[in-house]
């Protein structure tokens, strides 16, 4: 959910801006784009700018397994660790982190939801009885 938060944050207003630009300047827009298509150096670098966003969002993963996930609107994530058989997940409950490790990608999925399910659950709350007064 958050990476394509992310890519509609960084598509959204760009296409929003193209199509202002070109509706303010429909008269020359067939002359531009003649223009643009025998022109490689504006191909070479609106290629390098397309390669800099794609980079940019795929770079947010930090070039490991991850997924990011929501379970009862709380935001955790799953990651593959160094080590084989190994995964990592955390979330944030109330400002407190909570994390843990499993062998496989499936029981990092239940054990975060456990947990998130733990730190969701109503307190129980023992009454002390206060000592009697006797006046």
């Amino acid at each position: 959910m958050t990476t394509s938060k992310t890519i509609a944050g960084l598509i959204g207003p760009t296409l929003v801006a193209i199509a202002a630009s070109m509706l303010l300047n429909i008269g020359s827009f067939p002359a531009l784009a003649e223009q643009v298509s025998r022109d490689p150096a504006l191909i070479f670098v609106s290629g390098i700018l397309l390669f800099v966003c794609a980079f940019t969002i795929a770079g947010r993963t930090d070039g490991r397994c991850s997924a990011m996930m929501e379970y009862r609107d709380i935001e955790y994530t799953v990651v593959q660790g160094i080590r084989r058989n190994l995964w990592k997940w955390s979330a944030s409950v109330a400002n407190v982190v909570i994390t843990g490790q499993s062998y496989s990608k499936s029981e990092a999925v239940v054990e975060a939801e456990k947990a998130i399910d733990r730190a969701l659950a109503p307190k129980k709350v023992r009454l002390v009885p206060l000592p009697r007064r006797w006046d």
